[in-house]
């Protein structure tokens, strides 16, 4: 206690001393204090004195904790969710960005192409990855009105049926839809001849039968009459375009040859390499649907030729004679091991031969025989 009580006793005759020579200055001092001198070096320098003195002190260890706790303070911190490493943090980003542009540019991997069964829907595929507006037509019997009903040949006429100004159908390709007349319970499925480049309406090719129920209706129809139509993408798209395969095989018979024109145009019109080969069977010249336009098609593309055959042609018909067979199909097709698409679209007869039922999965007939598989052939 002694030590404190020489320390109060410093510090009072200090203060007065420096009183003492403050008064000197103010009232004329010497010019060293005047100037400042050691008074002011003694105020500036006037701090409390550590409070250990010069002789050896016990105290107490309250506590002991391992290595520098300013470092441990400073990081004290989450760890990261990305390894320290820099360069896995650049790359990571870069790496999420290219999967996902990839994901929404490149094709569907095999691995997420849906079941057979369910390959119909094209509702089964995101709509990130079709980006393609979807049909006008709901599943929904929607009332249209026809445009324009024109004469083809013969036996067939074409219906243009309208859509609101500026409108498209945006029919999946090779997709069909169903109609019947208002009131009515009778339907049937068709396919567009037209593509959906097209706005403010779409065709329909139809061949009228002496005996069709539904068809002999349409014979009758004129301009502003009204036909119902839907569209159900879960039955009625067999396979949609692009085809994932570089060659495809049409087999099609009268008026089958709609969904395959419409998918023709398509693969014409884009820049796909797909070779299409079509070996089309009527029953005379007469009845060639779509002749100048699949004429035309062939000129212009050098990946698509079409084969005509004739049950009963005319003397001057240098084509081909009889039905769509296994010989022709051998003669001007690829082969299964070239793991072509094979689309059938014509009369029950023609599936009978060619390749079954088409409420069967199973592949019969003609292409069955020559190998072709249930992956490969699609049923229209």
């Amino acid at each position: 206690m002694s030590y404190w009580k020489d320390m109060e006793k410093k510090a009072k005759d200090t203060g007065k001393a420096m009183q003492q020579k403050a008064s000197k200055v103010l009232n004329g001092g010497s010019d060293k204090e005047k100037t400042g001198g050691d008074w002011r070096e003694k105020a500036r320098t006037n701090k409390p004195p550590c409070f250990l003195p010069n002789e050896w002190t016990e105290l107490t260890v309250k506590n002991v904790r391992q290595g520098d706790w300013r470092e441990k303070a400073r990081t004290n911190k989450p760890p990261c969710f990305l390894p320290v490493s820099r360069y896995f943090r650049l790359a990571f980003p870069l790496a999420l960005f290219l999967f996902l542009f990839l994901s929404h540019s490149l094709p569907l991997p095999p691995s997420t192409i849906p079941s057979r069964s369910s390959r119909a829907s094209i509702l089964s595929l995101p709509l990130s990855r079709l980006n393609k507006p979807p049909c006008f037509l709901p599943n929904e019997w929607t009332e249209l009105t026809v445009k324009n009903v024109r004469q083809h040949n013969h036996d067939s006429k074409l219906f243009e049926i309208g859509l609101p100004e500026g409108k498209s159908l945006n029919l999946p390709i090779c997709g069909c839809i169903l109609a019947k007349f208002p009131g009515d319970d009778l339907l049937r499925p068709y396919t567009p001849v037209s593509t959906n480049d097209k706005k403010g309406s779409f065709e329909l090719l139809i061949k009228i039968y002496p005996d069709g129920k539904f068809t002999q209706k349409l014979k009758d129809v004129k301009s502003g009459d009204k036909i119902e139509f839907k569209h159900n993408p879960e039955k009625n798209v067999k396979e949609q375009f692009p085809f994932k395969k570089s060659k495809v095989i049409m087999l099609a018979g009268g008026t089958g040859l709609t969904p395959m024109f419409q998918a023709i145009k398509t693969v014409c019109k884009s820049d796909e390499k797909t070779e299409i080969t079509l070996i089309f069977g009527n029953t005379s010249e007469q009845d060639i649907l779509l002749n100048d336009e699949l004429l035309m098609l062939e000129e212009e593309n050098e990946n698509f030729k079409v084969i005509h055959t004739l049950t009963k042609p005319s003397e001057e018909w240098k084509g081909e004679k009889g039905f769509v067979d296994a010989d022709k199909i051998k003669k001007y097709c690829p082969g299964p091991e070239e793991d072509p698409f094979v689309f059938v679209c014509g009369p029950p007869p023609m599936y009978k031969a060619l390749c079954g039922p088409r409420e069967e999965a199973k592949i019969t007939g003609a292409l069955g025989k020559l190998g072709y598989t249930e992956d490969q052939v699609r049923k229209f």
